[in-house]
């Protein structure tokens, strides 16, 4: 993300009226629910290579890869709500497996059961789910 770009200024902006201005969690909570966040990061961020699109370093010096759901992670923080950013998961994933289709930014099937294991994980350490079978 561009930091001080519209888009960027757009999306925390969002992100920090859902959750923190209008108290989601408290809506939520209102409602019988529990309200977790997912960061999801884009795969030209995951990823060193991507054949749909690329950020060019010399041109956005300020373009840094976990900026948004960092972001994300830090509003959500403020209003105590708990939140998985899969950012530095499937970062660190990536060395060992291709996560996404070439020439698509969606996850293949490795990428997906990582994903779904690290978040099924996550949601039964809030009590939503059942914990997840190993041998499942």
């Amino acid at each position: 993300m561009r930091p001080k770009s519209k888009s960027a200024k757009y999306k925390v902006a969002l992100m920090e009226k859902l959750i923190v201005r209008m108290r989601m969690k408290e809506v939520a909570q209102d409602h019988g629910a529990k309200l977790d966040v997912l960061a999801v990061p884009a795969h030209f961020d995951v990823e060193d290579y991507s054949d749909v699109w690329r950020v060019d370093r010399k041109q956005e010096p300020e373009y840094r890869l976990a900026n948004l759901t960092d972001t994300l992670e830090a509003i959500a923080r403020i209003s105590d709500v708990p939140c998985l950013n899969l950012f530095h998961f499937l970062r660190k994933h990536r060395k060992k497996h291709d996560l996404y289709f070439k020439g698509d930014d969606h996850w293949n099937d490795v990428g997906q059961e990582l994903s779904v294991e690290r978040t099924a994980t996550f949601l039964a350490a809030q009590g939503l789910v059942e914990s997840p079978d190993p041998e499942g």
